[in-house]
C-alpha cells in the first residue's frame, strides 16, 4: 500500500511478501512505515539528478535589490524536476507543508501539461503561492518531508515547481455571490491575507486594516526585495481586491479598541504579528544603544532605491537568523562591512542554509558559538567583546561562558535576535502566544505516515515539527474571546510566512463551517451544528449510551462524531458546534461520588471560552451523588455554556434522555424565527437539520405549513407534502408529536 512503484506484493495463497527488485527504487518508504521493523532496503536510491536553479552572481547582487534566487526558466526544466516525484501513496510532503498543499495533485496536473489546472490546485490550498515559493524554508517543510530527502537524496524542488506555476498561470478568477456576514481583519501580513482570501472567495464581506501606510505587513517591511520583490506582493494584494476585499492603510488598531462593543462586524480576526524586538542583553549596551532590525531593513532599502551614496561603515548584527542575514546583506549592498554573531552552534543554528550560503558569498562574516559580553563607547566607534558559548544538542539553550573569543571595533550595533508578542496583545487575546508542541504523540508504528520516522535535519525532527504545527493550526480555529480570533505570529510567536497563512485560512474555513446557534456568519446559522460526542467508558454502558445519543443526533445533523475521550485532544473540540461529554460516576459511600477521572481531566482541559455549548451525561449504578454538579462546574470554569446535564441509572426512563436531547436542540440549533425556518424548508433545506430535536418548533412548522396550504399560499403542493412527511418521520424518532394525517 505504501510502495509508489508497486515493487511489493502479497502472495495471498502462501501469505508471504514478494518483492520485484527491478521495480524497487530504494526510496525506503516501506522500511519507514513497517510496524514491525521487518524490512531492510539496501542500495542507492534510483532517482534522476536534481536540476540546479540559477543564482544571481554575488557581485551583481551587491549592486542593487534584484532578486537573487532564480526559478525554472522553461517548461521543459520544470517538467524534468516534476518527473522526479514518485507520487507517493503516503505523500509526506503534504504533511510537511503547513497549509497541506496538495503537492502530488499539482505535480500531476503539470505533468499532463495543464498549467491552469495546476494553478487551480494551488488556489484550493494556499493563498500566497508566488510568495511562499520564494520565502519558505522548504528544507524543513515540504522538501524536508519529501520521500527522496528521507531516503538521503536531494528532494524534489517543490518550491521551485510551485513558483513556476504561480508565476506562469493566472489563478482562477472568482466572483462569488454575497452570502452575508462582515469580517474585520486586523493586519495585512500573511495570516490576514490568508483569512481574507478564503472568506472573500466564499462571498463574505472582508475589511482589512493595516497600521502602516503600505499593505503586506511583514511581507512588505520585513523581507528584502532581493528575496521577495515588491511586485510579487502587489500582485497578491491586487488579486484580493478583485475578489472584493477592502483594504485600509494607516489605521492602527489597539487591543482596547477590540473591547468596545461593535455591531459592525460579525467576527474580528487579529493578525498583528509579533512586533516587539528581543533586546540585546550585554554589559554597557544601554550606554551604546542598538538599532532595530526591521528599521534597518526599511531604511537600507529606501536608501538603495533612492541611489544614496555608499555608507562605508562596519556593523555588528547581533543574531544570525534569517532576519539578521537580511540586515547584514543590506549593509553589504550599501557598501559597508557586516558581522553577524550567533550564540548557537553552527550545527543547530536556525538560519536557512541557503540564506547563510548567499550571505557568505556576498561577503558577510558570521561567527557561531559566540555572543556579546560587553560593549563600550570608544570615541566615535563601539568596542565589543565577544565571549564563547557552549551548546551540545539541538533545542538546548546555549550556555554563556567567560571565555573571551574576540574583540571588535564597529560603528553600530543592530539587534536582530527575533521578536516576541507584545504584552498588551497577549493580555487582550487570552494569554497568547500558545506553546507549539506535539503533545502525547502516539508511537509511530500506529500512525500512517513515514514522516514520523524521518532522519533529523539540522538537528530538527521534521515529523514532530509538522505535527506540532498542525496542532497549533487546529487550535487557532477556537476563538480567543467571543467573535474574536488570533492568527499567525501573534498566536504562536515568530513563525513562518506559510504557517501564518495556514492559520488565517483555518480560521476562515471554521467561520464558514460553523452551524446552528453558535454560528458567527449569518448564513452559517442555517447549517446544522457539527456534533462531537466524547465518552469515557469503563464497563461499556457509558459507551452504549453515547452511541445511542450519537445515532439519534445523526438524524438532525450530517456531521456527528462519536469518539472515546482518550483519542481526543483540545484541538479536536474546537471543530464542534455542540459537545456532548459522557462519563460514569466514580466512588461510593463516604468518599463521595465524582465524575470518572478521565472525564474530569478532559473537562478541565477544555479550551478557554469554548464556543460550543456542552451537554454532560453520567451513567451510574446506585447513586450519582454530586457528580453531575461537579462535571457542570468544570465546564463552567472553562467559560463554556452548559446546555444540559443528565444522570442515567439502570432504570432511568427513556423520557429523561429525550428531554436531554431537546435541551441540546434548544441550545445548539438555529434560533431563526418560525417564518424563516418554514421559508428555508420550502426552499429545499433539510427539515430535520434545520429544526433539530425540538418537537415544539417542529409542531409549529407543521402547523404553519398546513395553514399556508389551506390558504393556497404553497406554490408546489408536492414539495410541501414531501417535506411534511420528512418532518413527521424525524419527529417519530423522539415520539414527540403524533404523525399528521
Amino acid at each position: 500500500m505504501r510502495c509508489p512503484t508497486e515493487a511489493i506484493e502479497l502472495d495471498v495463497d502462501r501469505y508471504v511478501v514478494v518483492v520485484d527488485e527491478d521495480r524497487c527504487v530504494a526510496c525506503h518508504q516501506c522500511e519507514r512505515v513497517c510496524p514491525f521493523d521487518a524490512i531492510v532496503v539496501e542500495g542507492a536510491p534510483q532517482v534522476a539528478p536534481a536540476l540546479e536553479l540559477p543564482q544571481l552572481d554575488p557581485e551583481v547582487a551587491l549592486a542593487g535589490l534584484d532578486e537573487v534566487r532564480g526559478g525554472f526558466g522553461t517548461l521543459a526544466e520544470v517538467l524534468a524536476e516534476a518527473n522526479r516525484c514518485l507520487e507517493c501513496p503516503d505523500p509526506t510532503c503534504v504533511r510537511g507543508c503547513p497549509t497541506h498543499n496538495d503537492i502530488p495533485a499539482f505535480v500531476e496536473q503539470l505533468r499532463q501539461g495543464d498549467l491552469a489546472g495546476a494553478r487551480d490546485v494551488l488556489a484550493e490550498h494556499t493563498s500566497l503561492p508566488e510568495i511562499c515559493s520564494r520565502v519558505c524554508d522548504a528544507a524543513i517543510q515540504c522538501e524536508g518531508s519529501c520521500s527522496w530527502r528521507l531516503a538521503g537524496e536531494r528532494p524534489v524542488a517543490i518550491h521551485a515547481i510551485e513558483r513556476y506555476i504561480a508565476d506562469h498561470a493566472e489563478p482562477p478568477r472568482v466572483a462569488p455571490a454575497r452570502q452575508g456576514g462582515r469580517v474585520l481583519v486586523v493586519g495585512s501580513g500573511p495570516a490576514g491575507l490568508g483569512a481574507a482570501d478564503v472568506l472573500s472567495r466564499a462571498g463574505v464581506e472582508v475589511h482589512v486594516v493595516e497600521a502602516q501606510e503600505e499593505l503586506g505587513g511583514l511581507l512588505r517591511n520585513g523581507i528584502p526585495r532581493f528575496t521577495l520583490p515588491a511586485a510579487v506582493v502587489d500582485r497578491v494584494i491586487e488579486r484580493l481586491r478583485e475578489q472584493g476585499v477592502a483594504f485600509e492603510t494607516g489605521r492602527p488598531v489597539l487591543p482596547e479598541d477590540l473591547e468596545r462593543p461593535s455591531q459592525q462586524w460579525d467576527a474580528v480576526i487579529v493578525a498583528v504579528g509579533a512586533g516587539e524586538p528581543l533586546p540585546v542583553r550585554a554589559e554597557g549596551i544601554g550606554d551604546v544603544g542598538t538599532s532595530a532590525a526591521l528599521d534597518e531593513i526599511r531604511a537600507s532599502q529606501a536608501a538603495i532605491a533612492a541611489g544614496a551614496p555608499p555608507a562605508r561603515e562596519r556593523v555588528l548584527v547581533v543574531g544570525a537568523g534569517n532576519t539578521a542575514m537580511d540586515v547584514a546583506r543590506l549593509v553589504r549592498r550599501r557598501g559597508g562591512e557586516a558581522i553577524c554573531v550567533d550564540w548557537m552552534d553552527r550545527r543547530f543554528s536556525l538560519v536557512r542554509p541557503d540564506e547563510l550560503h548567499e550571505a557568505l558569498a556576498e561577503g558577510v562574516e558570521v561567527r557561531f558559538g559566540v555572543t556579546v559580553g560587553r560593549v563600550e563607547r570608544a570615541d566615535s566607534a563601539v568596542r565589543v567583546t565577544l565571549v564563547r558559548t557552549k551548546q551540545e544538542r539541538a533545542g538546548e539553550r546555549p550556555r554563556v561562558t567567560n571565555e573571551v573569543a574576540e574583540e571588535l571595533v564597529v560603528d553600530r550595533v543592530v539587534a536582530a535576535l527575533g521578536f516576541r508578542v507584545e504584552d498588551r496583545w497577549s493580555a487582550a487575546l487570552g494569554g497568547v502566544p500558545i506553546r507549539k508542541d506535539s503533545g502525547n504523540l502516539p508511537d509511530r508504528h500506529w500512525l500512517a505516515s513515514g514522516l514520523l520516522r524521518a532522519p533529523l535535519l539540522r538537528g530538527i525532527d521534521v515529523g514532530q515539527l509538522a505535527w506540532a504545527r498542525d496542532r497549533a493550526r487546529r487550535v487557532a480555529a477556537g476563538w480567543r474571546a467571543p467573535r474574536r480570533w488570533a492568527v499567525g505570529d501573534v498566536f504562536v510567536g515568530p513563525s513562518t510566512v506559510v504557517e501564518a497563512t495556514a492559520h488565517g485560512r483555518r480560521v476562515a474555513e471554521e467561520l464558514l463551517a460553523m452551524g446552528g446557534r453558535g454560528a458567527v456568519l449569518p448564513k452559517g446559522r442555517l447549517a446544522a451544528p457539527r456534533v462531537l460526542v466524547a465518552y469515557d467508558s469503563k464497563g461499556g454502558n457509558t459507551r452504549a449510551v453515547a452511541e445511542a445519543l450519537a445515532a439519534q443526533l445523526a438524524a438532525f445533523s450530517p456531521s456527528v462524531r462519536c469518539l472515546p475521550i482518550d483519542q481526543l485532544a483540545a484541538e479536536n473540540v474546537v471543530d464542534a458546534d455542540l459537545l456532548v461529554a459522557a462519563g460514569w460516576v466514580d466512588g461510593l459511600g463516604v468518599a463521595g461520588q465524582r465524575p470518572s477521572p478521565v472525564l474530569r481531566t478532559f473537562l478541565a482541559a477544555l479550551p478557554r471560552n469554548l464556543r460550543a455549548p456542552v451537554g454532560v451525561v453520567l451513567t451510574y449504578a446506585i447513586d450519582p451523588g454530586a457528580a453531575l454538579q461537579e462535571a457542570a462546574s468544570l465546564v463552567q470554569e472553562r467559560g463554556a455554556h452548559v446546555a444540559a446535564c443528565v444522570a442515567l441509572g439502570p432504570r432511568e426512563r427513556a423520557d429523561t434522555l429525550q428531554e436531554f436531547l431537546v435541551a441540546l436542540g434548544e441550545a445548539a440549533w438555529s434560533d431563526l424565527p418560525i417564518e424563516a425556518v418554514v421559508s428555508e424548508i420550502l426552499a429545499g433545506a433539510e427539515p430535520g437539520w434545520l429544526i433539530g430535536p425540538r418537537p415544539r418548533l417542529a409542531r409549529a412548522v407543521l402547523t404553519t405549513i398546513a395553514e399556508l396550504r389551506d390558504r393556497g399560499r404553497l406554490h408546489n403542493e408536492r414539495i410541501a407534502a414531501e417535506q411534511l412527511l420528512n418532518i413527521a418521520e424525524e419527529l417519530r424518532l423522539l415520539r414527540a408529536v403524533p404523525i399528521p394525517s
